[in-house]
């Protein structure tokens, strides 16, 4: 790898984002091991919509969740069929609910409001369409992740207010209910917190289905599927594999001809990317030592300490074309930026460096360039590049435009063989 990247940084200019395919389709294949027979894997495109990276996730798993018309469009061009696109969000527009209901792609409903412009817009098309009711229950999630239920919310139409949805929906044949869902929350490290969640869900979605008096066949779980950046701890895969498939079919047969989807971006992408940067000046000031580079937090906002969604250093190394020393200092890391909010590391010890050595951020292929303020002054948005084998290719450009990008051959898109050994079970 380390060959590889040096390749590209000889190059490219910094900085940039560099994508592992290897790595996404591991981390795929690990997911898609712990499921069910009827269960199916969705990927979340806000985690990283990069066109060529979304032709990559169509071969393996097919299937997407989308949250806006720019992702529609994009999940339309990387290739995945109508039939395997969810749409999901708080504020869907009148222009995107449109296009939606046209194309045929299937809805996840989150307001009262919105189900009633869905359904006008159905009714004056004369056009039926397929739609999930997202559920914020009156339980949440046991976890020190991101919770996302159990309050109040822009997220979901509380459980209360069930009935008066299913009014809506009985009041015009057009609208096809086919299932609810939940999701609890994001970035859970513990596998028996995503176990209860689920059993939580699917216990919800039996009542739902017993106090409608309806026959569903659709159950979307979410995920939560969490990715340690700085902790030690690490989700258990091995504790879902054993006991996911079980706990499901504890259910049976009440769950027999209900698919269960599960959604993941975070897990699937963070491993997967590098942001490489180009250290500029080292510098000492009051005592601190400070490495100022050329990527700064417009370029990978989650590594910095602006967000509250994550608070510590993601793992970061030296790369540089000498050997490395064994002495080691404490940095701050700064980006080019006139903010002194332009913070990327914090107290991190590093092997001595010099200007001119680069500086490599891992796990940041979710949430990293387009979850970035790219265009705060003016910089170039960083160039992204996806790695196969001995091969790189260019993905996106560095350039002024967030929507330069490329996509990949089908010859290095589909060159594993047969697409179906990655997609799940059934197809």
């Amino acid at each position: 790898m380390e060959k590889i990247i040096k390749q590209i940084i000889r190059d490219n200019k910094t900085p940039l984002y560099v994508y592992d395919y290897d790595i996404i389709k591991k981390n795929i294949c690990k997911l898609i091991d712990i499921m069910p027979p009827n269960g199916r894997l969705y990927y979340s495109m806000k985690a990283n919509p990069n066109l060529a990276i979304c032709q990559i996730i169509e071969h393996l798993i097919g299937r997407v969740e989308v949250s806006s018309l720019g992702e529609i469009k994009c999940a339309i061009e990387a290739g995945f069929e109508i039939k395997n696109i969810l749409f999901s969000g708080p504020g869907k527009t009148g222009e995107e609910l449109e296009f939606a209901i046209n194309s045929g792609i299937q809805i996840i409903v989150e307001s009262i409001e919105e189900l009633e412009a869905i359904s006008n817009i159905c009714r004056k098309g004369d056009v039926p369409t397929g739609i999930m009711i997202r559920i914020n229950p009156d339980f949440a999630s046991k976890t020190t992740g991101f919770v996302m239920t159990g309050k109040a919310s822009q997220f979901g139409i509380d459980v209360c207010d069930i009935d008066k949805s299913s009014r809506i929906i009985k009041n015009n044949e057009m609208l096809k209910l086919k299932g609810i869902s939940v999701y609890l929350g994001s970035q859970i490290l513990d596998a028996n917190i995503i176990l209860e969640n689920t059993s939580k869900i699917i216990n919800l979605f039996l009542m739902i289905q017993k106090k409608l008096n309806v026959k569903l066949s659709q159950l979307d779980v979410g995920g939560g599927f969490g990715v340690s950046y700085y902790d030690k701890k690490e989700l258990d895969i091995d504790v879902l594999q054993a006991q996911m498939k079980q706990m499901v079919l504890n259910f049976h047969p009440y769950l027999e001809n209900v698919e269960i989807f599960y959604e993941s971006g975070r897990y699937i992408m963070a491993e997967s990317g590098y942001f490489i940067t180009k250290i500029l000046y080292k510098k000492k000031s009051k005592g601190r030592n400070y490495l100022i580079c050329d990527g700064g937090f417009n370029n990978m906002y989650i590594s910095s300490f602006c967000t509250r969604d994550l608070r510590g250093n993601f793992p970061m190394r030296v790369l540089r074309e000498n050997q490395v020393p064994q002495s080691f200092e404490e940095y701050f890391i700064s980006g080019p930026l006139c903010s002194p909010k332009d913070i990327i590391g914090s107290k991190i010890k590093l092997p001595i460096v010099n200007s001119g050595d680069y500086l490599i951020v891992c796990k940041v292929g979710a949430y990293g360039l387009t979850y970035s303020p790219v265009l705060f002054i003016s910089h170039e948005i960083p160039g992204e590049i996806l790695i196969k084998g001995n091969q790189y290719f260019v993905i996106r450009d560095r350039s002024s435009e967030l929507t330069k990008q490329f996509k990949l051959p089908e010859n290095v898109v589909g060159n594993e063989g047969n697409r179906a050994q990655w997609r799940d079970q059934d197809e």
